[in-house]
């Protein structure tokens, strides 16, 4: 698993940054991927600046979460059709409303540590 983020951040990191002006990266929290030595090693070497203590596993933080109900009323019961969905709904998010989510994020972290988990 390690090995597929580490391959998807190398690959599509700076592509996001560009098309959202994001200069922070936000990582989940999840354990297997904040301790993998390697992906910690790739982020550091490439001076990827990463929003500290992330809350792990908070369901109301993750902007991609917002962006939920967009699969809602997909068909996506194949793989194919899967990423079909993913295609169309990235390209219909304006660049402003992800440019928006990305700049929610920074005080996320302190609002839901003073609502005890949640946003």
């Amino acid at each position: 698993m390690k090995n597929v983020y580490l391959r998807l951040l190398k690959d599509k990191l700076a592509t996001c940054f560009a098309v959202t002006g994001a200069e922070v990266f936000q990582q989940d929290g999840a354990p297997c991927r904040c301790i993998a030595h390697v992906v910690k090693e790739w982020i550091r070497e490439n001076e990827v600046e990463v929003i500290p203590d992330w809350t792990p596993n908070s369901p109301d933080i993750p902007p991609i979460k917002k962006l939920k109900r967009i699969f809602k009323e997909e068909n996506t019961s194949t793989e194919e059709r899967l990423k079909e969905a993913i295609h169309r709904a990235w390209n219909a998010i304006p660049v402003a409303t992800l440019q928006n989510l990305a700049a929610s994020l920074p005080d996320h972290p302190q609002i839901v540590r003073k609502q005890k988990g949640t946003a």
